[in-house]
């Protein structure tokens, strides 16, 4: 009983999935990016964003696809994760996107389910984009040396800063770093 509710909910927020698809006329190679939105953020905040970098990547002879999940609560949390992503690339499917290159981006706690998510299937996450979050410490270790092994699966791009102090300045120097 319990679980069917639960279903329901879960099903109910992703119908708040937002499924951008290339703009007019874009042609090239299929990307898509599923989008992790930060705690307490609104996964619409995002849409100008995303749509300046399809319209980017059609300049460039990209066709991008953007889906952005919206969480229950608001909330990327671990458990959930997997269920929130693998919605989305259906739902992108569902709406036209027949690739299989297929990145993830995540903002701030986004960031960390998003990566969470990407170094657990390879085989589906190409690549991701870091925006106010970091690698997570366990990816890497400190040699004998004193140089950084990062171990790391997946190709990743940090976008660093900070606006409400969460992300501080001396994590982003540590991070870039390593």
């Amino acid at each position: 009983m319990f679980a069917a509710a639960a279903l329901g909910l879960l099903n109910a927020a992703m119908a708040d999935t937002v499924v951008m698809p290339p703009p007019a006329g874009a042609s090239g190679d299929e990307v898509a990016i599923v989008w992790i939105h930060g705690m307490n953020c609104d996964n619409e905040a995002y849409e100008a964003f995303a749509s300046e970098i399809q319209y980017q990547g059609a300049d460039a002879g990209q066709k991008i696809w953007v889906g952005l999940p919206e969480f229950l609560f608001d909330a990327p949390e671990p458990i959930l994760i997997d269920h929130y992503v693998t919605e989305t690339i259906a739902k992108l499917q569902e709406a036209g996107f027949t690739g299989d290159n297929i990145m993830i981006a995540g903002h701030s706690l986004g960031g960390v389910m998003a990566q969470k998510y990407a170094a657990k299937n390879t085989d589906t996450i190409k690549g991701q984009f870091l925006m106010g979050s970091v690698l997570l410490r366990d990816s890497h270790y400190i040699n004998e040396d004193g140089s950084s092994h990062m171990s790391y699966p997946v190709p990743t791009l940090t976008l660093g800063g900070t606006k409400d102090g969460l992300m501080r300045v001396s994590r982003l120097a540590e991070a870039y770093w390593h």
